[in-house]
């Protein structure tokens, strides 16, 4: 008589509290890299977020040359913000993983794997889209199978549906876990940026662009670090190839 096969017990995650402090001590033994990374980003979405105040405030209406340019900023925002945010994304992967990482570093890599990573970002922006498509439990699935596509492209060296299914991969079985702490982080981080944006006047006043760039300077790099964190331990639990 064979033994039925007993699974093997769901190696558990850090707790949320406990990740959201190491994200912020390592973002300040970091913070040099990190900051470095989002400095132009950020300036040039403060001059878009100007230049719209700008474009809104102008009576009679703002002439064409003007309309133009600030048109061209925000396209050239779009492209710094995909390479900036794969940037932030490679090096918080090598923090996370205790490797050494520059700025300057991060920017080649961005540049040198822009394609590939574009490519990726949409694939994964599709499949989510259809999967909301569909319905909303659905979408929600599929957007916490591919969370770590990106992640997976800069640690595990994989490119397009191979990174997503990786994703999957690591994310099976552990949805529950990793919705929960992204959610308790949402709420712990978010609220408080809610209050402060709203008292500061949001994207409507000169001071409130200041305050959300200031704010996106430190909470993006933390936000991936918390990420990461958890990424690594998936990947420390099921390996660099896990199985669906």
């Amino acid at each position: 008589m064979e033994t039925p096969t007993v699974p093997a017990p769901r190696v558990p995650l850090s707790g949320t509290m406990v990740l959201i402090k190491h994200a912020f001590a390592v973002f300040k033994a970091h913070a040099s890299v990190l900051i470095s990374i989002m400095v132009l980003p950020v300036a040039l979405q403060i001059a878009v977020s100007f230049g719209n105040l700008y474009v809104k405030a102008m009576h009679p209406p703002t002439s064409p040359s003007i309309a133009l340019f600030v048109l061209v900023l925000a396209l050239v925002n779009i492209f710094v913000s995909i390479i900036s945010g794969a940037a932030l994304i490679y090096a918080s992967v090598e923090i996370i993983e205790q490797r050494t990482v520059t700025a300057e570093a991060s920017y080649r890599r961005a540049f040198s794997v822009f394609g590939p990573f574009l490519w990726l970002s949409i694939l994964q922006f599709f499949v989510v889209i259809g999967g909301y498509a569909l319905l909303i439990v659905p979408g929600i699935i599929f957007s916490l199978w591919f969370i770590y596509s990106t992640m997976v492209f800069f640690s595990n060296n994989q490119r397009g549906i191979t990174a997503m299914q990786t994703s999957r991969a690591y994310m099976q079985g552990y949805i529950g876990p990793v919705f929960g702490r992204g959610f308790i982080f949402g709420l712990i981080i978010g609220i408080p940026v809610l209050i402060i944006f709203g008292f500061a006047g949001g994207t409507s006043s000169a001071l409130g662009i200041i305050v959300i760039g200031i704010v996106t300077l430190i909470l993006q790099p933390v936000a991936l670090l918390f990420s990461a964190a958890i990424f690594k331990q998936l990947k420390d639990i099921k390996g660099p190839s896990p199985m669906i």
